[in-house]
């Protein structure tokens, strides 16, 4: 039986069945599972999952090309009639790498890019195989994190195409000031807001920012 085939009829993740090219099967598990219904961004990840868990050797010109299994956990002393689960490109440790750089592109401004990042990191984490329950809580926690950000920098890029409605302006400042974000992070939302209020001559809003502005960097300097 071939290794694809072996792969498809022994897993229920959907990482797994991309990897063994059962792309039909995996978006059925992604959709009862997740409720997932647009696949177009997972198109490229499927395709990664497949060709990542498959080599290629061509002993002889003259000869076919031979397509290898590769699979996760294989050693040297694994039982030759026993197939291990594919071997899958995507984990954790990448989503938590991509989780730094979103933070990064945050601090210095580049907002396009943060969000590209942290949506990435969303198509993403329904394809990570994950092996412990700490792990699943942590890509819960990194869920509740990253739909934040979306939010945030969806709203805030938003608000700058707005130039011509101060109003609609200011509310999108203010809503991006109540997202859960990182310390630094949200003093940048609170200048913001406060410069955007200011420039509207919404003085009164302008010094509610100011001074949760203050609050913040009060409360960052206070020890523990």
């Amino acid at each position: 039986m071939p290794v694809n085939q072996i792969w498809s009829q022994k897993s229920s993740l959907a990482a797994e069945q991309a990897a063994a090219g059962s792309f039909d099967t995996a978006m059925r598990l992604l959709h009862r599972q997740l409720g997932i219904k647009n696949f177009a961004p997972l198109r490229s990840m499927f395709l990664d999952l497949f060709t990542g868990s498959h080599s290629y050797l061509r002993a002889l010109s003259s000869s076919p090309v031979v397509s290898l299994a590769i699979e996760r956990g294989w050693n040297e002393s694994a039982s030759p009639n026993v197939r291990g689960p594919p071997a899958l490109v995507y984990d954790f440790s990448q989503l938590e790498e991509k989780l730094k750089a979103g933070y990064k592109a945050t601090t210095t401004g580049k907002f396009t890019e943060a969000l590209r990042i942290f949506l990435s990191i969303l198509h993403t984490i329904p394809l990570v195989v994950v092996e412990s329950r700490r792990e699943v809580d942590e890509v819960k926690e990194l869920i509740i994190i990253v739909k934040e950000y979306v939010l945030g920098l969806q709203m805030e890029l938003k608000r700058r195409e707005m130039k011509g409605d101060p109003t609609r302006q200011q509310e999108l400042a203010a809503y991006f000031t109540h997202c859960n974000l990182q310390t630094p992070h949200l003093r940048l939302a609170l200048l913001s807001a406060m410069s955007v209020c200011y420039k509207a001559k919404n003085l009164a809003t302008a010094s509610n920012f100011a001074r949760r502005f203050i609050t913040q960097r009060l409360t960052s300097k206070t020890p523990n």
